[in-house]
């Protein structure tokens, strides 16, 4: 919904010698009360259109009569995507020795790549290459207001929605999104409802960590101070006994990542028996380069 914003977070800052094409039906539910358009896309022309169905069309016409250099051919980077996504993803974060967010992708993208499964929501700091997306229902995206607290509420929803298809509804959270929501999956499994939450769990709310710090910094107050009133740890919450109340089953909390793997698969087996089953997943507290660039 936030083109400009989004060409923002991307580094597409200079846009002189470029224009770019922006096929949506979104204008139809522009209010200019509210200003949900966000900023006016600069550089931009606008084709009211269906984006599936204009883009289908536009490659159709490329592969007859366009620019030989945008007629794909096999072995091109197109055809080659997959080679790329399965290279090691670097990760930049704290020293600990805890497994990483893309540890946790690598081994998501392992036991899913050949399960029709639904992916409902990564937490903050997924990196956007962990996992191949090859049609419209394999990601449902953010919740478009970035409110934290919404992904339990939001899995359930899906997993009620998929509920007689033969996709598997999984849901990524992180800790804190997990906590401020929970409750949700009581509803889950009061309607009997198969759905996997998996919680990559760095016990923090990291996000405002960060943002502490940056307020330390701009104020000259000491940095390492930055955790208090963030660190969900001494004690740490225990995350499958929340799960278990709700009438979930649950696993963990899990380190290892062959820990990791087995349990997803135990997991998988679960909810495809219609049961609610949340693996919480103890992961270093950072983010990888890529998704650090567009929060701090």
């Amino acid at each position: 919904m936030d083109l400009e914003g989004w060409l923002g977070e991307a580094g597409v800052t200079d846009r002189s010698n470029r224009r770019i094409l922006s096929v949506s039906l979104d204008t139809y539910r522009h209010n200019g009360w509210s200003k949900d358009h966000q900023a006016w896309p600069r550089s931009t022309t606008l084709l009211i259109g269906d984006p599936d169905r204009t883009a289908i069309q536009l490659a159709a016409k490329a592969r007859q009569s366009g620019p030989k250099e945008f007629r794909p051919t096999a072995g091109s980077a197109v055809h080659d995507r997959r080679k790329v996504s399965d290279e090691p993803i670097g990760f930049a974060g704290n020293a600990s020795t805890a497994m990483s967010v893309d540890k946790l992708g690598a081994i998501v993208r392992t036991v899913f790549k050949d399960i029709s499964t639904t992916f409902v929501r990564f937490p903050i700091g997924w990196h956007g290459g962990a996992v191949d997306f090859d049609h419209p229902m394999d990601f449902l995206g953010s919740d478009g207001g970035a409110g934290v607290g919404s992904g339990p509420g939001l899995a359930v929803g899906a997993a009620l929605a998929l509920r007689d298809s033969d996709r598997l509804p999984v849901a990524i959270l992180g800790d804190g999104d997990f906590l401020m929501g929970c409750t949700a999956l009581w509803s889950a499994c009061q309607q009997g409802l198969g759905l996997l939450v998996v919680v990559s769990n760095n016990r923090s709310y990291f996000n405002d960590e960060l943002h502490q710090e940056r307020t330390a910094r701009v104020r000259g107050r000491p940095v390492e101070n930055r955790w208090v009133g963030q660190r969900l740890d001494d004690p740490p919450v225990d995350i499958a006994g929340l799960a278990r109340a709700q009438g979930a089953q649950a696993f963990g909390p899990l380190s290892e990542p062959l820990q990791v793997e087995k349990a997803l698969l135990d997991a998988i087996a679960l909810v495809r028996q219609r049961h609610v089953v949340v693996l919480d997943v103890l992961v270093a507290a950072g983010y990888n380069a890529a998704a650090a660039a567009t929060v701090e």
